[in-house]
């Protein structure tokens, strides 16, 4: 009798975790080696794939910068976009510090949001664009967010 309720309780847990377990293949977090502590990655693993991809950029003319870049979703999701979009200078290439904080460009019940914004700068730094694309589903069971932080490259405006 006893081996009979322990093989239930085995076999009830293998099947509870074969329904709501993830490998750390599906994941977009490193695996953990073999005695690591791994406990908390199936609650962050909810909190991956509503960001299929994303990009930043910015081109340049006459002390203009044009910022442009998407935030694509993997579904239709309850708020989308780019979050703390900031134009940032150096002297030197090095150092940094924020010339403008252009704020949040953010949009609702949509599946990809595409950014284009013009800001002007003063000649004579470094500048670099930095953001973080920013995906929320509302639902009701996993309300969960993904911020994806990005900077794109450098160049000189003389």
């Amino acid at each position: 009798m006893k081996k009979s309720i322990l093989s239930s309780l085995i076999a009830g847990t293998m099947l509870a975790s074969s329904i709501i377990g993830i490998s750390a293949a599906e994941s977009q977090y490193p695996n953990y080696a073999e005695g690591e502590n791994n406990s908390n990655l199936l609650i962050v693993t909810y909190a991956t794939g509503l960001i299929a991809n994303c990009s930043v950029s910015f081109s340049v003319s006459n002390k203009t910068l044009t910022i442009s870049g998407y935030t694509n979703g993997s579904e239709v999701l309850k708020q989308i976009g780019f979050k703390d979009i900031k134009v940032e200078r150096s002297s030197n290439g090095t150092s940094w510090t924020t010339e403008k904080n252009l704020g949040d460009f953010l949009s609702n019940d949509k599946k990809n949001y595409t950014l284009s914004t013009d800001t002007t700068v003063t000649g004579g730094y470094y500048y670099k664009i930095t953001c973080t694309h920013y995906a929320k589903e509302d639902t009701f069971w996993f309300p969960t967010t993904q911020s994806i932080s990005n900077t794109t490259s450098y160049v000189w405006i003389s």
